[in-house]
Parts: structure tokens; C-alpha cells; sequence
């Protein structure tokens, strides 16, 4: 229930701006038939790849943690975790959106820090199967993920003509939700033939290679769509 209420007072204050005339106004159409154009925004695939990498090691803490608590005996602490994770995410919000600003940084000063604190803390998830340990990495998760998601989604709504940004962010969600479902159930036949900490381990290595292609990306696309 207050789940529900929360839902209507974001619907009443996202309708309280006033969006400018070029975005609200609907744009003469182009095509007259459905196409996969229609749906997906190709100059944001590069984007929505990345959040395919950040929501697949993502969906490993989410079902993995509890899990592994609990079979401790102790699964009260996943919502020290989750707590400690949603705090630092939120914290790291309006320092990304600063930093993130093209005349003042760019995406790299946020992205590159934020997918090594990313793998920084899952990898002490694999290193420990303690309490304490595991609760250690929940801020460093949350900080790391709170600054590589938003960022991606950002890149992958700028890369993309301003009437193209609703197609470019439902690109981009599509590619993170369908990683986290997806995820959860191949990460779980990991863990089963694995173990947690080695599952882990695996997971972080993945940030890593997200990290390497990330570079890659930036270097070549996001330049290349900035000229």
C-alpha cells in the first residue's frame, strides 16, 4: 500500500513540470508501418549494451545475497545490505549529474570509477562469506552502480535526436530488464555448479570485461557521435 501511494505522488510530480513545446508537441511521422525502428533505438545500442552488462552482474547480487544469508541463518542483514546499497545509490545521484556535465567533466570521470567500485565490491563478495564482509561491500556496490547505470542511460538518450529520446530510453530499459531476469536465472546454475564466491569472482571479472568495451565505446562511438 504505501508502495502504491508513492506510485501516484511520482505520477503527480512528474506531471507538475512543464515540458517545452518541441518535446511535447508529437512529431510528424516519418513512416507510415511498424518497424524495429519503431521500437529501438540503433544509435543507442552501444548504451543499452552496457546497461545489458551492469544489470547481468547486478542480478547476481540481488537474488544471491539474500540467499546466502539467509542459508547462514541470518537473513535479516540482507536489509542492512540493501539499506546501506540504496543510500549510497541515492547519495551518488547528484554527484554524477554534476560531474557527468559535458563543460565540466564527462562521462568517462563518472563511468570509469563507477564500474571499478562496481567490481571492486563484488569481488569482496566473492573473497568473503562472512556477515560483516559482505555487508562491507553493499556501499561500495551501491556507489559503483549508482554512478555506471545512470550514466549509461544518459549516453544512450544523448546519442539519439531529441525526438528519438522516449524510443532511445525504452531501448535502454529494455536491454537492462531483460539482463536482470536473464541473469538471475543463468547466474543461478552458476552458483549451483560454482558456489556463491566463485560465482562472484566470475561476475566481477565481467564488470572488468564491461569495463575494457566501455573504453572501447567511448573511444570510437561516443566520439565519433559527438563531432
Amino acid at each position: 500500500m504505501v508502495v502504491t501511494g508513492m506510485t501516484f505522488f511520482a505520477m503527480i510530480v512528474a506531471n507538475l513540470k512543464t515540458l517545452p513545446l518541441r518535446l511535447a508537441l508529437p512529431q510528424r511521422k516519418k513512416q507510415q508501418c511498424w518497424e524495429l525502428s519503431t521500437f529501438i533505438e540503433h544509435r543507442s545500442l552501444p548504451w543499452a549494451l552496457m546497461g545489458l552488462f551492469v544489470g547481468f552482474c547486478y542480478s547476481g547480487v540481488l537474488v544471491f545475497v539474500p540467499i546466502e544469508l539467509n542459508s547462514q541463518g541470518i537473513g535479516t542483514w540482507a536489509s542492512l545490505f540493501f539499506g546501506l546499497y540504496a543510500c549510497m545509490s541515492i547519495v551518488s545521484r547528484p554527484m554524477v549529474s554534476k560531474i557527468y556535465e559535458h563543460e565540466r567533466k564527462g562521462p568517462e570521470y563518472v563511468v570509469y570509477p563507477g564500474l571499478i567500485l562496481f567490481a571492486i565490491g563484488i569481488a569482496i563478495l566473492g573473497l568473503t562469506s562472512y556477515p560483516y564482509g559482505i555487508v562491507v561491500a553493499a556501499p561500495i556496490i551501491g556507489l559503483g552502480y549508482g554512478m555506471a547505470q545512470p550514466a549509461f542511460q544518459a549516453l544512450a538518450v544523448e546519442s539519439a535526436p531529441i525526438e528519438r529520446a522516449g524510443v532511445a530510453t525504452a531501448t535502454y530499459f529494455l536491454s537492462l530488464d531483460i539482463s536482470v531476469g536473464v541473469g538471475s536465472a543463468l547466474l543461478a546454475v552458476a552458483a549451483q555448479i560454482l558456489g556463491f564466491q566463485d560465482t562472484y569472482k566470475m561476475i566481477a571479472g565481467i564488470v572488468i570485461v564491461a569495463l575494457a568495451l566501455y573504453h572501447f565505446f567511448i573511444k570510437y562511438t561516443y566520439q565519433k557521435q559527438t563531432i
